[in-house]
């Protein structure tokens, strides 16, 4: 599966030449232009009416992006849901779950042991509850409107949060929020599949607020070609700016947490299934890990005993002191037996630019 998935982005992004590789983007570019196609005819399905476009009884923050992959959604979830919390503000989360089995049913978490496996509710939802301690409720659910309802319904909420809300238009929303991956904020500016884009670009110009995260991993210039990007299509864009910090590390096996410190400069083996695996190893690289491998899997990996076997045998190959992986794919590893210990990185969203623009627009729509 990995070679697959490396050998596809290999043909997108143009490293693979030859008559093969070309035959295979042409393909990709008929797949893609239905794709737009579909997506365009439900949107005018909607602004004619055709389509029905719900209304909540609060205010909806929705947070999303345009592009498949990890660009920091769900930290950046957890981030406005602290907020919320301290400023006293019932917040509920609404998401689908991606990767979920019986996708059809609605689930409620709300205590922070109630449910651990991730093949019922999906990797991230359970992220965001083991983060935000169960002090919020996280609905699961496919009809997003039915999910919100229920939400208001049940603990009175004065907020809404909407995960990975942007191409979910059936739900009106008061605050429409973007976010960019400043280490592949468009990849090659073509839509699935003939590339990594949802969306076309243009549909940038439905946001409200745009939040460029890994921004300390990029120059000043990449960043502001970024925001000219950006401003090319909504010229008035209001831009906020975010990086991820190193937290700490956690057991998964004894639960026990170590300092960044008593990590760094030891000799580390790293796995991962995310959207952008390089921005992982960056991170251990900046915080001085000696990182002598990261194996890559596909986002969502469902990892199994063997995976995890082969991954301790790699460690003891390369004498290596610990293995490391993102609290993201720890969710996946609770029901897996190991006799090795794996840590795993817990990470926190920090606003260097523009937090204070975006809680007035926040405070704004909840007057």
């Amino acid at each position: 599966m990995n070679r697959v998935i490396s050998y596809y982005f290999d043909i997108i992004s143009g490293k693979r030449r030859g008559l093969i590789s070309f035959f295979i983007r042409g393909i990709l570019f008929i797949l893609s232009v239905i794709y737009i196609f579909s997506f365009k005819i439900r949107n005018i399905f909607y602004s004619i009416g055709l389509f029905k476009t719900n209304k909540l009884y609060v205010p909806v923050i929705s947070v999303g992006n345009v592009t498949l992959g990890g660009t920091g959604k769900t930290p950046f979830i957890i981030w406005l849901a602290e907020y919320l919390y301290k400023e006293r503000y019932k917040t509920g989360i609404l998401t689908r779950g991606y990767g979920r089995e019986n996708k059809n049913n609605t689930i409620v978490l709300l205590n922070k042991n109630d449910i651990t496996d991730y093949n019922i509710t999906g990797d991230e939802p359970l992220l965001i509850k083991n983060n935000i301690n169960g002090r919020i409720p996280v609905i699961i659910g496919s009809n997003r409107a039915k999910s919100g309802s229920l939400l208001y319904d049940k603990f009175d909420t004065d907020v809404i949060l909407l995960d990975d809300g942007f191409q979910h238009i059936s739900l009106k929303r008061d605050l429409n929020i973007a976010v960019i991956d400043a280490l592949n904020p468009f990849g090659n500016y073509k839509v699935f599949p003939a590339g990594i884009l949802r969306e076309k670009i243009d549909s940038l110009k439905r946001a409200d607020i745009f939040l460029i995260t890994k921004v300390d991993l990029i120059s000043f210039t990449e960043k502001n070609k970024i925001i000219d990007i950006i401003k090319s299509i909504v010229d008035h864009a209001v831009i906020i700016e975010g990086i991820f910090l190193a937290d700490k590390f956690i057991s998964l096996k004894t639960k026990n947490e170590y300092s960044i410190e008593y990590v760094s400069k030891n000799k580390c083996i790293a796995f991962s299934g995310i959207g952008n695996p390089d921005s992982f190893a960056r991170t251990l690289k900046n915080i001085n890990v000696l990182l002598l491998d990261h194996l890559i899997y596909p986002d969502h990996y469902s990892f199994s005993e063997k995976d995890i076997n082969d991954i301790i045998k790699r460690k003891v190959s390369l004498n290596s002191d610990i293995i490391i992986t993102t609290e993201k794919d720890s969710i996946r590893l609770y029901n897996i037996k190991f006799e090795d210990d794996i840590l795993f990185l817990s990470i926190k969203l920090k606003i260097i630019s523009g937090e204070e623009i975006l809680k007035e627009r926040i405070k704004k729509i909840l007057k």
